[in-house]
Protein backbone atom coordinates (compact mmCIF):
# COMPACT_ATOMS: atom_id res chain seq x y z
CA UNK A 1 0.00 0.00 0.00
CA UNK A 2 1.25 3.45 -0.89
CA UNK A 3 2.09 6.17 1.56
CA UNK A 4 -0.21 8.62 0.32
CA UNK A 5 -3.25 5.51 0.55
CA UNK A 6 -2.20 4.97 3.86
CA UNK A 7 -2.78 8.42 4.91
CA UNK A 8 -6.11 8.89 2.97
CA UNK A 9 -7.20 5.82 4.74
CA UNK A 10 -5.91 7.16 8.14
CA UNK A 11 -7.49 10.46 7.75
CA UNK A 12 -10.88 8.99 7.00
CA UNK A 13 -10.94 6.66 9.64
CA UNK A 14 -10.06 9.35 11.67
CA UNK A 15 -12.81 11.94 10.57
CA UNK A 16 -15.63 9.70 10.56
CA UNK A 17 -15.02 7.51 13.71
CA UNK A 18 -17.88 9.54 15.51
CA UNK A 19 -20.29 9.95 13.06
CA UNK A 20 -19.53 6.80 10.59
CA UNK A 21 -20.70 2.62 11.43
CA UNK A 22 -17.74 0.96 10.67
CA UNK A 23 -14.81 -0.46 12.07
CA UNK A 24 -11.53 -0.47 10.08
CA UNK A 25 -11.11 -4.70 10.54
CA UNK A 26 -14.17 -5.03 7.75
CA UNK A 27 -11.71 -3.50 5.31
CA UNK A 28 -9.47 -6.64 3.60
CA UNK A 29 -6.51 -6.78 2.06
CA UNK A 30 -7.97 -7.49 -1.05
CA UNK A 31 -10.04 -4.22 -0.12
CA UNK A 32 -6.52 -1.95 -0.06
CA UNK A 33 -5.12 -3.44 -3.11
CA UNK A 34 -8.01 -3.21 -5.39
CA UNK A 35 -8.48 0.10 -4.12
CA UNK A 36 -5.18 1.19 -4.70
CA UNK A 37 -5.21 -0.33 -7.93
CA UNK A 38 -8.66 1.99 -8.72
CA UNK A 39 -6.38 5.22 -7.32
CA UNK A 40 -3.13 4.82 -9.84
CA UNK A 41 -5.48 3.99 -12.66
CA UNK A 42 -7.96 7.21 -12.44
CA UNK A 43 -5.27 9.85 -14.61
CA UNK A 44 -6.38 7.27 -17.73
CA UNK A 45 -9.91 8.11 -17.00
CA UNK A 46 -11.93 9.44 -19.86
CA UNK A 47 -14.19 11.41 -19.80
CA UNK A 48 -18.22 11.06 -18.83
CA UNK A 49 -17.81 7.21 -17.98
CA UNK A 50 -20.81 4.91 -15.97
CA UNK A 51 -18.88 4.69 -12.62
CA UNK A 52 -20.15 1.58 -11.08
CA UNK A 53 -19.62 1.35 -6.92
CA UNK A 54 -20.79 -1.72 -4.59
CA UNK A 55 -19.27 -5.18 -3.53
CA UNK A 56 -18.75 -8.54 -5.17
CA UNK A 57 -22.24 -8.40 -6.97
CA UNK A 58 -20.67 -4.89 -9.15
CA UNK A 59 -17.16 -5.85 -8.87
CA UNK A 60 -18.55 -9.12 -11.21
CA UNK A 61 -21.07 -7.36 -13.59
CA UNK A 62 -20.41 -6.67 -16.52
CA UNK A 63 -20.55 -3.45 -17.31
CA UNK A 64 -17.99 -3.24 -20.03
CA UNK A 65 -19.98 -5.34 -22.76
CA UNK A 66 -22.99 -3.29 -21.99
CA UNK A 67 -22.23 0.96 -21.53
CA UNK A 68 -18.90 1.76 -23.93
CA UNK A 69 -17.55 3.65 -21.42
CA UNK A 70 -17.73 2.15 -17.64
CA UNK A 71 -15.46 2.07 -14.79
CA UNK A 72 -16.45 -0.76 -11.98
CA UNK A 73 -15.58 0.36 -8.86
CA UNK A 74 -16.90 -3.22 -7.04
CA UNK A 75 -14.64 -4.94 -4.23
CA UNK A 76 -15.92 -7.78 -2.72
CA UNK A 77 -16.67 -8.25 0.57
CA UNK A 78 -16.96 -4.94 0.60
CA UNK A 79 -19.60 -2.69 3.20
CA UNK A 80 -21.42 0.58 3.05
CA UNK A 81 -18.43 1.40 5.74
CA UNK A 82 -16.06 0.50 3.38
CA UNK A 83 -17.15 2.06 0.21
CA UNK A 84 -17.93 5.53 2.07
CA UNK A 85 -14.06 5.49 3.05
CA UNK A 86 -12.99 5.27 -0.50
CA UNK A 87 -15.80 7.04 -2.32
CA UNK A 88 -14.58 10.28 -1.44
CA UNK A 89 -11.23 9.63 -3.13
CA UNK A 90 -12.36 8.61 -6.40
CA UNK A 91 -12.28 11.95 -8.86
CA UNK A 92 -13.21 10.06 -11.48
CA UNK A 93 -16.89 10.49 -9.99
CA UNK A 94 -16.36 14.44 -11.11
CA UNK A 95 -16.15 13.27 -14.78
CA UNK A 96 -19.03 10.68 -14.72
CA UNK A 97 -21.97 10.79 -16.84
CA UNK A 98 -24.01 9.00 -13.55
CA UNK A 99 -22.92 7.02 -10.46
CA UNK A 100 -24.80 3.43 -9.74
CA UNK A 101 -24.42 2.61 -6.25
CA UNK A 102 -25.30 -1.30 -5.04
CA UNK A 103 -23.64 -2.16 -1.29
CA UNK A 104 -25.39 -3.21 1.94
CA UNK A 105 -25.27 -7.38 2.08
CA UNK A 106 -22.27 -7.88 3.54
CA UNK A 107 -23.32 -5.27 6.35
CA UNK A 108 -25.41 -7.86 7.61
CA UNK A 109 -22.98 -10.29 8.65
CA UNK A 110 -20.64 -8.05 9.87
CA UNK A 111 -23.39 -7.15 12.75
CA UNK A 112 -24.46 -3.42 11.05
CA UNK A 113 -28.03 -2.64 12.24
CA UNK A 114 -30.36 -1.63 9.66
CA UNK A 115 -30.39 1.90 10.89
CA UNK A 116 -26.94 1.91 10.62
CA UNK A 117 -26.70 0.74 7.33
CA UNK A 118 -29.14 2.77 5.74
CA UNK A 119 -27.19 6.42 7.59
CA UNK A 120 -24.15 5.06 6.02
CA UNK A 121 -25.54 4.90 2.35
CA UNK A 122 -27.15 8.18 2.99
CA UNK A 123 -23.64 9.46 3.82
CA UNK A 124 -22.19 7.32 0.90
CA UNK A 125 -24.79 9.66 -1.36
CA UNK A 126 -24.29 12.74 0.74
CA UNK A 127 -20.09 12.58 -0.66
CA UNK A 128 -21.23 12.26 -4.18
CA UNK A 129 -20.85 15.14 -6.50
CA UNK A 130 -24.10 17.10 -7.26
CA UNK A 131 -25.96 17.26 -10.54
CA UNK A 132 -24.89 13.63 -11.26
CA UNK A 133 -27.33 10.49 -12.66
CA UNK A 134 -27.50 9.18 -9.46
CA UNK A 135 -28.96 5.20 -9.10
CA UNK A 136 -29.03 3.43 -6.31
CA UNK A 137 -30.13 -0.25 -6.36
CA UNK A 138 -31.89 -1.70 -3.39
CA UNK A 139 -30.39 -5.06 -1.65
CA UNK A 140 -31.20 -7.94 -3.77
CA UNK A 141 -32.81 -11.07 -2.23
CA UNK A 142 -31.14 -14.13 -1.44
CA UNK A 143 -31.75 -17.91 -1.45
CA UNK A 144 -32.82 -18.58 1.94
CA UNK A 145 -32.61 -22.50 0.77
CA UNK A 146 -28.53 -22.00 0.96
CA UNK A 147 -28.75 -20.83 4.64
CA UNK A 148 -29.20 -17.31 4.71
CA UNK A 149 -32.46 -17.89 7.19
CA UNK A 150 -34.31 -14.49 7.96
CA UNK A 151 -32.43 -12.69 5.41
CA UNK A 152 -35.06 -11.52 3.20
CA UNK A 153 -37.25 -10.15 5.58
CA UNK A 154 -34.55 -8.01 6.30
CA UNK A 155 -33.77 -7.13 3.54
CA UNK A 156 -37.75 -5.89 2.18
CA UNK A 157 -36.99 -3.99 5.59
CA UNK A 158 -34.10 -2.56 4.90
CA UNK A 159 -35.10 -1.74 0.81
CA UNK A 160 -38.16 0.49 2.29
CA UNK A 161 -36.10 2.25 4.40
CA UNK A 162 -33.89 3.19 2.14
CA UNK A 163 -36.75 4.09 -0.96
CA UNK A 164 -38.10 6.15 1.86
CA UNK A 165 -34.97 7.56 2.52
CA UNK A 166 -33.42 8.41 -0.68
CA UNK A 167 -36.99 9.72 -2.70
CA UNK A 168 -35.96 12.75 0.06
CA UNK A 169 -32.79 13.20 -1.31
CA UNK A 170 -33.76 13.50 -5.57
CA UNK A 171 -31.89 9.96 -6.13
CA UNK A 172 -33.26 7.40 -8.52
CA UNK A 173 -33.52 4.21 -5.99
CA UNK A 174 -34.89 0.38 -8.06
CA UNK A 175 -35.70 -2.33 -5.75
CA UNK A 176 -35.58 -5.32 -8.39
CA UNK A 177 -36.19 -7.83 -5.83
CA UNK A 178 -39.30 -9.19 -6.98
CA UNK A 179 -37.82 -9.65 -10.58
CA UNK A 180 -35.70 -12.37 -9.11
CA UNK A 181 -37.33 -13.96 -7.06
CA UNK A 182 -39.15 -17.63 -7.48
CA UNK A 183 -42.62 -18.76 -6.04
CA UNK A 184 -41.36 -19.36 -2.51
CA UNK A 185 -39.84 -15.85 -2.48
CA UNK A 186 -35.93 -16.60 -2.58
CA UNK A 187 -33.73 -15.44 -5.10
CA UNK A 188 -34.52 -18.09 -7.99
CA UNK A 189 -32.01 -20.95 -8.38
CA UNK A 190 -31.23 -19.52 -12.45
CA UNK A 191 -30.52 -16.30 -11.18
CA UNK A 192 -27.79 -16.86 -8.47
CA UNK A 193 -24.22 -19.24 -9.11
CA UNK A 194 -25.13 -21.65 -5.98
CA UNK A 195 -24.68 -19.84 -2.98
CA UNK A 196 -27.90 -17.95 -2.98
CA UNK A 197 -26.40 -14.65 -3.09
CA UNK A 198 -23.80 -13.88 -6.54
CA UNK A 199 -25.77 -14.18 -9.74
CA UNK A 200 -25.64 -15.94 -12.42
CA UNK A 201 -25.59 -14.77 -15.60
CA UNK A 202 -29.03 -14.64 -16.05
CA UNK A 203 -29.01 -12.85 -12.96
CA UNK A 204 -27.08 -10.60 -14.43
CA UNK A 205 -29.11 -9.90 -17.71
CA UNK A 206 -32.38 -8.83 -15.31
CA UNK A 207 -30.26 -6.91 -13.64
CA UNK A 208 -28.26 -4.93 -16.73
CA UNK A 209 -31.91 -4.56 -18.63
CA UNK A 210 -33.60 -2.51 -15.58
CA UNK A 211 -30.23 -0.65 -15.83
CA UNK A 212 -30.07 0.51 -19.55
CA UNK A 213 -33.67 1.22 -19.14
CA UNK A 214 -33.13 3.19 -15.93
CA UNK A 215 -30.04 5.17 -17.29
CA UNK A 216 -31.85 6.16 -20.74
CA UNK A 217 -35.07 7.35 -18.44
CA UNK A 218 -32.93 9.36 -16.11
CA UNK A 219 -31.01 10.89 -18.78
Amino acid sequence: MTFRLICCLAALLIGACNDVSGSKEELTDYYHQTFQTHLAKQNSINDAPMVFLGDSLTESMPVSSVFENAINYGIKQDTTYGLLLRVQEYTALEKARGIVVAIGINDFWRGRTNRDLVSNIEKIIEALPENKLIIVYGLLPVDENQGWHGWNKRIVIVNQELEKSLNQKHVNFFDIGNELKGKDGNLAPKFHVGDGVHLSNDGYRVWLTHLKRAISQGN
